[in-house]
C-alpha cells in the first residue's frame, strides 16, 4: 500500500529498484533515496550475495542492509576452501560489497544506519584477515578502511565503538608491517586516542604507545607521532610520564633533534614537543639534565642555523622551559655558556618577536647569576 506500479513488486518481494517515479510518495521523491536504491540494486546484482541482503521497511532516507549469511562473515571465509573459481568469485563479491560500503560511509547520512546495522565490527572483522584466508587480501583491507576511515569522522562516538569491535590490533600490525595501507591506519589510529578514555585504555592494553615511539623515528610520521604522545601525555599524566620516563623512550624523544633536523616538517614538531614538557616537570628535567649533555648542545645550535622567525621563537621556548625548570641551572650556564649564546642570537637578530624571547632568557639568566 502506498506504493506506485513501478515498485510495488519491490514492497512485496523484498527486491530492489532503482527506477524513478517523482509521484512515489515511498520510494523516489527524494535524491539520497534514489542513491539508495542505485546502490541496492548494484548489491542485488551480486549473485553470491542476493539471497543475503534483505530490505526492512521504507525510509526517505537509506534503509538498513541486514548481512545473514555466513558468506559474509570473516569467520566463515577463514574455515571456507577459496581455491579455484569459487575464490575469485567470492573475493570480487567481497570487493563489491565493501566498495558500496566505503560509498555509502561517505554520505554523513548513511553513518548512522551504518553504525546500527553492524556494519562497524563487520568491517573491524575484515582486518584480521590475512593472504592464508584470502587472495590479495590487501585489497579487501583497503576498501574496509576507507569505509572506517570515513565512518570516524568527527564522531567520537563510532571512534569508540571502533576502538571497541577491535581494530587496534590489526591497526597496529599494518603499521608495523609498512603496509601500502599504513597511511590510512595511522591516521585511525590517532584519531581514536583522541575518541575516549576507554579508546585509550584499549590502545594502552595493546601498547600503541610502542608504535607511536617508533613512529618518531620515521621521517612520515615523527611529527603526528609527537603530536599524538604529547595529546596522550595531557589526557592522562601520570601513566603515560612513568612510561616516557625509560631510558628508551627518553633517547627516542631525544633523537628528533639529531634525526630529523634537516627535514622540512621538522619546525612542526617544535610546539607539540613544547607541550610535552610543559605538562610534564618530571620528563623536562630529565631530557634536559646536563649529565645527559644532549638536548641543550642541539638546541643552541640549531637555533644559530635556523632562519625562520617562528620556529627559533619555538626553540628559544623549549630551551626557556628547560632551563626555569631544572634543579642545575647554575651548571647549565656554565657547561653550555648559555648567556653568552643567547645574548649573541639577540645582536644578530633583533626582530621584534625574537628579542621578547631572548631579553626573557637573558634575564632568567642573569636572576641566577
Amino acid at each position: 500500500e502506498g506504493f506506485c506500479s513501478f515498485h510495488r513488486r519491490w514492497a512485496q518481494e523484498g527486491t530492489f529498484c532503482h527506477q524513478e517515479n517523482p509521484r512515489c510518495p515511498n520510494c523516489c521523491q527524494e535524491g539520497k533515496t534514489r542513491k539508495a536504491h542505485q546502490v541496492a540494486d548494484t548489491l542485488m546484482s551480486i549473485k553470491p550475495l542476493k539471497k543475503q541482503l534483505v530490505r526492512k521497511g521504507s525510509s526517505r532516507t537509506m534503509n538498513r542492509f541486514i548481512v545473514e549469511a555466513p558468506l559474509l562473515d570473516p569467520k566463515a571465509i577463514q574455515s571456507m576452501d577459496l581455491t579455484g573459481t569459487k575464490g575469485v568469485k567470492l573475493r570480487e563479491a567481497l570487493l563489491r560489497f565493501l566498495k558500496t560500503l566505503k560509498n555509502l560511509s561517505s554520505d554523513r547520512d548513511c553513518r548512522d544506519q551504518l553504525e546500527k546495522s553492524g556494519m562497524i565490527e563487520i568491517l573491524v572483522s575484515y582486518l584480521d584477515l590475512d593472504e592464508e584466508h584470502i587472495p590479495k587480501v590487501q585489497e579487501i583491507h583497503n576498501q574496509a578502511l576507507n569505509a572506517l576511515f570515513n565512518i570516524c569522522q568527527l564522531n567520537k562516538k563510532l571512534q569508540e565503538r571502533t576502538a571497541v569491535a577491535g581494530a587496534i590490533s590489526p591497526l597496529q600490525k599494518i603499521i608495523n608491517e609498512k603496509s601500502p595501507l599504513r597511511d590510512l591506519a595511522v591516521s585511525i589510529l590517532f584519531t581514536l586516542l583522541h575518541s575516549s578514555h576507554r579508546s585509550r585504555q584499549l590502545m594502552w592494553d595493546s601498547n600503541s604507545l610502542g608504535v607511536l615511539v617508533q613512529l618518531l623515528e620515521d621521517p612520515t610520521y615523527f611529527v603526528d607521532s609527537m603530536e599524538a604522545i604529547s595529546a596522550w601525555l595531557s589526557f592522562e599524566p601520570i601513566k603515560m610520564e612513568a612510561t616516557l620516563m625509560t631510558p628508551n623512550h627518553l633517547n627516542s624523544l631525544l633523537k628528533i633533534f639529531v634525526d630529523h633536523v634537516d627535514s622540512p616538517t621538522f619546525a612542526k614538531v617544535l610546539q607539540p614537543f613544547f607541550n610535552l614538557i610543559s605538562s610534564s616537570v618530571v620528563l623536562n628535567k630529565l631530557l634536559g639534565a646536563p649529565e645527559r649533555g644532549e638536548l641543550v648542545p642541539k638546541l643552541l645550535v640549531i637555533i644559530g642555523d635556523t632562519k625562520d622567525p617562528f620556529s627559533k621563537v619555538r626553540l628559544l621556548k623549549i630551551l626557556n622551559s628547560i632551563f626555569v625548570n631544572s634543579d642545575k641551572k647554575k651548571e647549565l650556564l656554565e657547561n653550555y655558556k648559555l648567556f653568552d649564546q643567547i645574548k649573541s642570537v639577540a645582536e644578530k637578530d633583533d626582530r621584534v618577536v625574537i628579542s621578547n624571547m631572548t631579553d626573557l632568557l637573558l634575564q632568567n639568566f642573569t636572576s641566577i647569576k
